[in-house]
């Protein structure tokens, strides 16, 4: 079982350094008020110089998520991971910036009387020419241009997207807390879409709204740590471009109900998986929920139906898995969760664990492919009430030192039905198969 990362370096990197950014866009309002400090008018730049230093400012914001494969995040104190622009320190006047250009172009529409209509004008002109690199800055460069050109909605709504609208605009231009109300039709990316606030994305159901996505690496980015929920809709990804369905940083609140991914395809180790949840090897454990799924479809992806990796804890119900490459859940590092009243058919693997992850699987079922269950490293999975029949190769392996436990395990026309290494040490309760020792 392989431990690729999938998606590119590049993208985990951006969202290993947000960890989650929520809000990062945000620039303040379109109608400059008097800052209460306002300064001689003699001193204030032109009104043209003004909205140039608004521009500048963007340029600046916009960069710092732009990364290369040489220098692949960045810092921890740079705008980039800082999210909203915000004083430095409670009680001072230092500002980032673009917080600090805004409020000086508000002082100097006030002092100069400035024509607000041609501010707008010069400040569209020049974020025009910025042309980032990088889907996770084009998005911040959309969601600050909705926000300064007052194209973002001041409250949550529930807006309604039709096929024919661009969905990337859309999620850029509705308030925190919004509902994307997608109508039943094909929608088409061929850029991924990064949600960078909280949103709900609702289809009419997995057969009438249908994303087809032909974007790299992932199609769907979710860079906030605020809740993100996607729900009755299928997402399907050209198999000639590798990338992952859904893609999430180390703090994702990720919730999907009702849902199909299929045809994530892998390519030079990267990409392949339905859901991938992006964290670090050396990620502690978590204890709060990073994904909930409900009543999903995962089906005929490269390398996975879902992987959890870093410190991700995953609760999964009423779902299937079917045809993924490699495995139909991966959980890999420290990752945790459950998966009940599932089922897993013709997956190489059905159920993988290695590192130091703590699965549970209750009252399922698993089908056909190679192996059932695989267990290696250090990983302790708890499985009760399962039935595997027709594994290639085994029901059930553990190698490595892995321990955990499985009862209640039906085993039926498997060549072997649960094989352990001499090393590991898992317990067995009453199960329905055979045992066999090994190496």
């Amino acid at each position: 079982m392989s431990r690729r990362r999938g998606a590119t370096a590049v993208l985990l990197a951006v969202l290993m350094a947000l960890g989650g950014c929520s809000s990062a866009a945000t620039g303040g309002p379109t109608s400059p008020s008097p800052s209460p400090s306002a300064s001689d008018g003699l001193s204030q730049p032109t009104c043209q110089q003004a909205a140039e230093q608004v521009v500048a400012a963007v340029r600046e914001r916009v960069a710092s998520y732009e990364v290369s494969t040489t220098s692949a995040s960045p810092s921890a104190s740079s705008p980039a991971a800082s999210g909203s622009p915000t004083p430095s320190s409670p009680g001072t006047a230092q500002l980032d910036p673009l917080t600090a250009a805004v409020a000086g172009a508000r002082e100097t529409i006030a002092q100069r009387k400035c024509s607000q209509s041609q501010f707008t004008s010069d400040l569209q002109a020049g974020l025009a020419t910025i042309h980032p690199k990088g889907t996770i800055a084009r998005a911040v460069l959309e969601r600050i241009s909705a926000t300064l050109l007052g194209k973002m909605g001041q409250d949550s709504e529930t807006k309604a997207v039709w096929p024919t609208e661009d969905l990337a605009q859309a999620a850029a231009e509705v308030a925190p807390g919004s509902t994307l109300e997608l109508q039943a039709g094909t929608y088409r990316l061929s850029d991924s879409l990064v949600l960078l606030d909280e949103v709900t994305i609702e289809g009419a159901g997995k057969g009438r709204t249908i994303i087809e996505s032909t974007a790299p690496d992932a199609a769907i980015v979710v860079a906030t740590a605020s809740p993100v929920e996607v729900t009755n809709l299928s997402l399907l990804l050209e198999p000639k471009v590798p990338a992952s369905g859904v893609v999430s940083g180390p703090t994702a609140q990720l919730v999907l109900t009702n849902v199909r991914i299929s045809g994530a395809t892998s390519g030079n180790s990267q990409g392949g998986a339905a859901v991938q949840l992006a964290g670090t090897a050396n990620q502690a454990a978590g204890t709060q929920t990073t994904l909930e799924v409900t009543g999903s479809q995962f089906d005929h992806n490269s390398w996975a139906g879902i992987t959890v990796s870093g410190g991700h804890r995953v609760s999964v119900v009423s779902s299937t898995f079917s045809d993924n490459g490699q495995c139909g859940v991966c959980f890999l590092d420290a990752g945790s969760g459950s998966i009940d009243k599932s089922t897993f058919t013709n997956d190489a693997v059905a159920l993988g664990a290695t590192g130091t992850s703590a699965p549970v699987l209750l009252r399922s079922t698993i089908s056909g492919g190679t192996v059932g269950i695989q267990v290696a490293d250090k990983a302790a999975p708890i499985v009760d009430n399962v039935r595997i029949t027709g594994a290639a190769r085994a029901a059930v392996i553990f190698s490595g030192t892995a321990g955990g436990s499985m009862t209640n395990v039906t085993c039926a026309k498997n060549k072997y039905d649960i094989a352990i290494a001499t090393t590991a040490t898992p317990s067995l309760g009453k199960n329905s198969c055979t045992l066999v020792r090994g190496k």
